[in-house]
């Protein structure tokens, strides 16, 4: 009966103890229903009497240990719940119960180094618990000791490095020391991936802190990155695919297809935006990235070549305010077919105008209808804002 027993181990822990009373991993399942009151009649006494019954057949289980530990720490005895949880970690470097507990427990003594030694160990063995450490890295990071301690363990790039990040930019106490970690670890030639960066970056923008989002976008550039700044970022599109918001956003949609050159059917252009289209309607596209230019006054521009571009209700790269869409500039792009046109328009951003804009791409269709098909191919060789000459 072993092998039913094991099949319902963790879906009917009470079944398999019945078909096989020495099933360990289902008693321990059960009394983790206990103690969580999932099971009906859950019991401290009940649990207890499990847990008491089946260490003495295994005293090597490190999990029995853990959960005997939680036992006696719900019932007021911390020293004992204490020496358990150390007996279950001497078994078991990786018992997840006693690791949690354990971090906890340095936390509250300020001893940071332990709990991130602690959490290294539980996150690279059970990567999902991430979830149960609540804010713990935000909190970590506000200290002294705790960004220094931090640092060094993301130097090495531990594979739980991204979700440190994800959990700071949930706290918006703790995105300034969140972002002065990014800049420290990417100025120490750290492996500082994008993914965090974006969520951090995010969330600044979400908290309304503009020039700190893109202080942070602009302190964690690689050279060849710099090498691309402008009013607007890789302005020829030479650089690779990102998701960090002061860069390009490019997706592909239904009816049409966005991507980078070099391609087989522009071989004689070398760099920029390629949009072909489908012989579809299009209404939604994204080709767009955030912006963080100071007031004044500015040129829009775009150098363009097409190839039998019909474009019924119009195609037009937009500027507008991040947070309230308003337009600022609107440049329209020609149907036809023709090689390297500049198209140009002016605009003014007053000092009481937004602090983030969005130059984005999109056609003026509302309801899609056969009638509007695009076709043929655009290519945006380059697309730049300059500081207007008046």
């Amino acid at each position: 009966m072993h092998a039913s027993s094991r099949l319902v181990e963790e879906t009917d822990p009470s079944l398999a103890i019945a078909l096989f009373p020495f099933n360990v991993d289902a008693t321990a399942t059960l009394v983790e229903r206990l103690l969580d009151g999932q099971e009906a009649g859950a019991d401290m006494e009940i649990a207890e009497d499990l847990v008491d019954e089946a260490i003495p057949l295994n005293a090597g289980h490190a999990r029995l240990q853990s959960l005997r530990a939680e036992i006696l720490l719900r019932a007021g005895d911390r020293d004992g719940a204490a020496n358990d949880f150390r007996r279950a970690l001497e078994l078991s470097k990786t018992e997840s119960v006693a690791l949690q507990r354990t971090i906890a427990w340095s936390i509250e003594a300020d001893d940071v180094v332990g709990a991130l030694e602690n959490i290294d160990v539980l996150l690279r063995r059970h990567p999902w618990k991430i979830r149960d450490l609540g804010s713990i890295f935000a909190a970590i990071v506000m200290t002294k000791d705790g960004y220094a301690e931090l640092r060094r363990r993301l130097m090495v790039g531990p594979p739980w490095g991204a979700a440190v990040f994800r959990q700071i930019a949930a706290d918006p106490a703790g995105l300034a020391a969140g972002a002065s970690l990014l800049t420290d670890l990417h100025k120490a030639g750290a492996p500082v991936g994008d993914w965090g960066l974006s969520t951090v970056i995010q969330a600044l923008i979400r908290e309304g802190r503009a020039l700190e989002a893109y202080s942070l976008f602009l302190g964690t550039q690689s050279t060849a990155e710099a090498a691309l700044a402008g009013y607007i970022h890789d302005s020829g599109f030479e650089g690779g695919q990102s998701n960090k918001p002061f860069d390009w956003q490019i997706r592909s949609r239904s009816g049409h297809t966005v991507e980078r050159l070099p391609h087989p059917s522009f071989g004689s252009v070398q760099s920029g935006l390629l949009i072909q289209f489908n012989g579809t309607p299009v209404k939604d596209m994204q080709a767009s990235q955030v912006l963080h230019l100071p007031p004044g006054e500015y040129e829009l521009s775009a150098d363009l070549t097409a190839a039998n571009a019909k474009l019924p209700k119009g195609l037009y790269w937009s500027l507008r305010c991040q947070s309230s869409s308003r337009e600022f500039a609107r440049l329209d792009i020609p149907e036809g077919s023709y090689r390297n046109k500049v198209a140009a328009t002016r605009f003014v951003l007053s000092a009481d105008d937004c602090p983030l804009q969005n130059v984005s791409i999109h056609t003026a269709v509302i309801a899609e209808s056969w009638k509007d098909r695009y076709t043929g191919s655009v290519v945006v060789q380059r697309l730049q804002i300059r500081k207007s000459d008046s």
